[in-house]
């Protein structure tokens, strides 16, 4: 078999098999309250994640869940009419 051959090979095995696995879903990363922040951070993901890390140290004793939720209830602000 030629080394072109067996390159081809080996990607084709590798894309079947991607296509046939089923995706995982990140929990951490999914949810209303992660896409609020990420909206408030304008898509910045390190800048959500360093906003995380600095919760969980300034709250001890709170999943990274309840840490997402906390902050996005926090940055919510009510809309006013004016």
């Amino acid at each position: 078999m030629k080394a072109s051959a067996r390159a081809a090979s080996t990607v084709n095995r590798y894309a079947m098999h991607t296509q046939s696995r089923p995706l995982e879903q990140d929990t951490h990363l999914t949810g209303r309250a992660y896409g609020a922040l990420l909206r408030m951070a304008h898509g910045d993901r390190q800048q959500v994640e360093f906003w995380i890390v600095e919760a969980q140290r300034q709250i001890p004793g709170h999943s990274r869940t309840e840490i997402i939720e906390l902050l996005a209830k926090r940055s919510h602000t009510p809309v006013t009419s004016d």
